[in-house]
């Protein structure tokens, strides 16, 4: 998935994990791009970054969080879930 660009505020589907139960969204703001883990219902939004300037920034970000999820096992920003570099 890539994105598109949205009004300030709105998210935006960047992609799923591949269980689907977990998205990254995007949110336009006034500082960059915020970029956050939710759950597919919605809930139990999770920070990854709050500001991001460019797409390069967040399409590296994205694809290292995914890339780290995959690889660990677990969800990088859940509790419980430990992991380092």
């Amino acid at each position: 998935m890539t994105t598109t660009q949205q009004p300030n505020g709105q998210c935006q589907a960047i992609t799923e994990y591949e269980d689907g139960a977990r998205i990254i969204v995007a949110a336009r703001t006034a500082d960059g791009t915020h970029l956050s883990d939710i759950a597919s219902d919605g809930t139990g939004g999770m920070v990854i970054e709050p500001q991001l300037d460019t797409q390069a920034e967040v399409d590296a970000v994205v694809a290292d969080y995914i890339a780290k999820a995959a690889q660990i096992g677990c969800v990088p920003m859940l509790p419980g879930c430990r992991w380092t570099d």
